[in-house]
């Protein structure tokens, strides 16, 4: 998309500058003040149009900030051959992120990162918006990192940011900072090994 962008702008770059330097000698007084015009607004529009190729195609949303949990996982779940808990933070079902670590990691000031998937064993996420699916990817500008600031037997702290691509490599939407507290069952399942879960 990049390459067809600045493609189109070396083309119309190169029409206006011919047709702004061509010789009007022969052309009428009246015609060669209507190119004088037409140069300039052709000219304005090619400053626009070159500011609008500089800046990165890939489309940037602002920053989604969540500040509701919608569950923890209460069942068996394995990542890596480990236990681990998932849990999905958003404003409704259709519109959330969803991120697991191993269950052994679920401690007061632990702090999970990645950058273009390079930590899947210890964090995985990814984030459903609007009815697309957008992940962490080795060959786009993707990053997350999660914190559990606080855990206690009343309440848990995690904040978390990141910044996502779409299947195709072609969109990043950013998510956080964003802070949420865990409570009651959410705190539970948060803290509570599947099979001790009825206990």
């Amino acid at each position: 998309m990049a390459a067809i962008l600045g493609l189109l702008c070396f083309i119309i770059i190169i029409a206006f500058v011919i047709g702004m330097i061509k010789p009007d000698l022969v052309l009428k007084k009246k015609q060669a003040t209507r190119r004088k015009v037409v140069g300039i607004y052709g000219g304005a529009f090619v400053v626009v149009f070159i500011v609008g190729c500089i800046i990165d195609p890939v489309v940037k949303s602002e920053p989604i900030v969540i500040s509701n949990m919608l569950s923890v996982s209460d069942f068996p779940y394995t990542m890596g051959d480990k236990q681990a808990v998932s849990f999905h933070a958003g404003p409704n079902k259709d519109n959330y992120l969803d991120i697991t670590i191993l269950r052994e990691n679920v401690k007061e000031g632990k702090s999970f990162n990645s950058i273009k998937r390079n930590n899947n064993s210890l964090f995985s996420t990814t984030l459903h918006w609007d009815g697309k699916t957008y992940y962490q990817s080795a060959n786009a500008d993707t990053w997350a990192t999660m914190s559990i600031e606080k855990l206690t037997n009343d309440s848990a702290i995690i904040s978390f940011s990141g910044q996502y691509a779409d299947g195709d490599n072609d969109k990043l939407i950013k998510v956080g900072p964003s802070r949420i507290e865990l409570k009651e069952q959410n705190l539970h399942n948060f803290v509570t090994m599947p099979e001790d879960q009825d206990n």
